[in-house]
C-alpha cells in the first residue's frame, strides 16, 4: 500500500502525464510544494521546540535528582540526555531549518495569490509560464543555498 506521500506524488505527477494546461500544471506544482514545504516546517518547529524543551527540563532535572535522592548515575544519565539534545539542536540547525521552509511556503502562498489575482508580475500575456519559472527558480535558489550550507558545515569542520 502507498504511503501518503507516494499518493500525493502521483496525483501531482498525473497532472504532467496527462498533458494538462499550465494552469493546472500551476495549481498542481504549488499545492505539492507547499504541502512538502509546510509538512518540513512542521517537522523542524515541532523538533526544534522538543529539544528546547528537553534542553531546559534534563538540567533541572538532573539538579533535583542528584541533590535530593542522591542517584547520581540518574542525574548523570539526565545530564547526558540534556548535553545530547543541545547537540543535535547545533548539528541539525532545526529552527534555521524551520524558518526556511515556513518562510518559503509563505512566500509560494503569497505568490500563488498574485498568479490567481493576475496582477504585478503575472498580469497580461503568458501569466502560468512566469509563474512556473519564478517557482522553479525560487525552490532551485533555496536547495542552493542548502547545499552552500552543507559545503560550509564540511569546511568548518575541517579548519
Amino acid at each position: 500500500m502507498k504511503s501518503k506521500r507516494d499518493r500525493e506524488f502521483d496525483t501531482f505527477w498525473k497532472s504532467y502525464e496527462k498533458g494538462a494546461d499550465l494552469e493546472s500544471i500551476c495549481q498542481s506544482r504549488t499545492e505539492y510544494s507547499l504541502r512538502w514545504y509546510t509538512r518540513k516546517a512542521l517537522l523542524y518547529k515541532n523538533l526544534f521546540y522538543t529539544f528546547s524543551i528537553i534542553n531546559i527540563v534534563a538540567p533541572l532535572i538532573s539538579s533535583a535528582v542528584t541533590s535530593c535522592l542522591e542517584w547520581n548515575c540518574v542525574g548523570v544519565f539526565i545530564s547526558v540526555f540534556g548535553s545530547a539534545s543541545a547537540s543535535l539542536l547545533v548539528l541539525f540547525n532545526m529552527k534555521d531549518k524551520w524558518s526556511t521552509y515556513r518562510t518559503a511556503a509563505e512566500y509560494i502562498k503569497s505568490q500563488y495569490t498574485l498568479y490567481l489575482a493576475k496582477i504585478e508580475a503575472y498580469s497580461g500575456q503568458n501569466p502560468e509560464e512566469r509563474y512556473l519559472s519564478m517557482l522553479e527558480a525560487y525552490m532551485q535558489n533555496i536547495h542552493n543555498q542548502w547545499l552552500k550550507k552543507q559545503d560550509n558545515k564540511g569546511k568548518d569542520d575541517s579548519e
